[in-house]
């Protein structure tokens, strides 16, 4: 392994949502079109979903934002459900590790909440298909940026649920914004399962730089800014699989 490495990382100053990752990886370098290209193998194996994709300015920050749309409302999925598409979609197998590691981390944590059995909980309303294209969507855009490395911020979580809190146990969390719930549940599993450490600024040079938008109108841009650059992974261990 060569002793430097593409790395990311991401800055959670305003929260996280599987969209926003995905707004500020496209806006760091990745094509749209290849995105698109990442997600169609979940569209062929059957899931209804479509991007939309536009320019928008957050306060003096011009920023990506990045929806997932078209999603067959009220669906209810379990996850053996979501488990089943990914293996019919036929991802490479480093993406569908780390998308299925992401989704059962979240199921369990949901179904721990809820009361009941990982196998019997049951994602409603577009919460299944838009976890699954979250995950597997930021498993993908890593892998082919290259990066082997994940690292982010401590994270501001504004008013945390349950599940997010416990997703995030082990991640150093704040709350400046404590009536906003600024973490969605999957982005809280995506960072759980990908960081490998959460360091309070990029320690890395030279870095492509990329914002994704989120909904809120907060004091700061609401916007995940995205670093991408080279350094030395510690220790040799990489985060994202090929």
């Amino acid at each position: 392994m060569s002793p430097e490495e593409r790395l990311a990382y991401f800055d959670c100053a305003t929260g996280a949502s599987a969209e926003m990752i995905l707004g500020s990886l496209v806006s760091a370098g990745l094509l749209e079109a290849d995105l698109r290209d990442l997600l169609a193998p979940l569209q062929r194996a059957g899931a209804a979903f479509d991007l939309r994709v536009r320019e928008v300015t957050k306060g003096p920050v011009q920023a990506l934002e990045l929806r997932i749309v078209d999603q067959v409302p009220n669906v209810k999925a379990r996850l053996g459900d979501m488990v089943t598409l990914l293996d019919e979609a036929k991802l490479r197998p480093g993406v569908l590790h780390d998308a299925t590691a992401i989704l059962r981390l979240l199921a369990e944590q949901e179904a721990a909440h809820a009361g009941e059995r990982v196998d019997d909980f049951t994602f409603t309303g577009t919460s299944g298909i838009d976890s699954v294209v979250g995950a597997v969507g930021v498993a993908a855009a890593l892998a082919a940026l290259e990066v082997r490395t994940v690292m982010a911020s401590p994270v501001n979580t504004g008013v945390a649920s349950p599940v997010v809190a416990s997703l995030l146990a082990n991640a150093p969390t704040y709350n400046e914004s404590p009536r906003l719930e600024l973490v969605t549940p999957v982005a809280a599993a995506i960072l759980a399962h990908l960081t490998s450490e959460w360091p309070a600024s990029p320690p890395f040079a030279g870095a492509a730089v990329g914002y994704g938008a989120g909904i809120r109108d907060l004091p700061r841009p609401h916007v995940m800014r995205c670093f991408l650059g080279y350094g030395s992974i510690r220790g040799g261990q990489s985060t994202v699989r090929e």
